[in-house]
Order: structure tokens, then sequence, then C-alpha cells
């Protein structure tokens, strides 16, 4: 994976308020904008923002019924959760930190050391257990 289309991946989940999306948007399978704002207690606007950087880094998709968009996770999602990962762990391996550790060990010291409780609990919900 290139460093750009890493930062760009990066970009689109390093906010707060769209891992919340994304958290809720996996429990959940599938919500409306107004859902979304209500149980999450954001602003329509913000909720709309943000579900469009996640849909334009492929995050999340939507689809039309009856009139209202639905969105839910993608199925590429694992996919580029899986490329964000790995560039992680390989850029950690380079350090001497992590040199003679595994990649399970690597994933467990960079989500415990660096991530927020909500990216804690996304990677948890993707099987990325700690």
């Amino acid at each position: 994976m290139g460093l750009a289309r890493l930062e760009h991946l990066l970009k689109a989940i390093g906010y707060k308020a769209r891992l919340e999306l994304l958290s809720f948007l996996l429990e959940a399978r599938e919500a409306t904008l107004q859902e979304l704002s209500e149980v999450l207690e954001m602003p329509f606007k913000t909720v709309s923002r943000n579900l469009k950087v996640l849909q334009r880094a492929g995050f999340v998709k939507s689809r039309i019924e009856k009139g209202r968009s639905l969105y839910s996770i993608s199925r590429d999602s694992i996919h580029r959760w899986n490329l964000i990962l790995l560039a992680l762990i390989e850029d950690a391996k380079r350090k001497p930190t992590f040199a003679s550790k595994t990649a399970s060990e690597v994933v467990d010291d960079l989500v415990t050391a660096s991530f927020e409780p909500t990216f804690n609990n996304f990677l948890k919900a993707l099987s990325f257990k700690k």
C-alpha cells in the first residue's frame, strides 16, 4: 500500500465522530442519517459530512429505500482495516521496541498505547482481538 493511500484511509478514520459512526453501524448493520444523528447525539450536518468522508474512503456504503438513504459498513471495509493494520505493523516492526515481537503483539501494543477506546472497540468488533 502506498503512503498516499494509507494517509487517505487514516485521515478518514482519524476523527472520533467517524469512529463512533463506524462502531454504531457495525452493531446496527444499517441506519438512516436521522437515526445516526439521534442515537449518537450529533448534529445532522456533522453526521452527513462524516458519512461522506467515510464513503469516499470506502468504509461506508449507502442505498436508497422508500426515499431514504440507509447507511451500512462496506464489504471492502474489512479489507481496508487489514491494509491499515498491516502497514502499521510493518512500520512498528522497523522500530527496535517492536523488532522481536509477533504481529499480534505489535497490534496489542499499538491498540493499547495509541488509540482511543472507540477505535479499540471497533477493532475488537472486526475480530482484531486483544
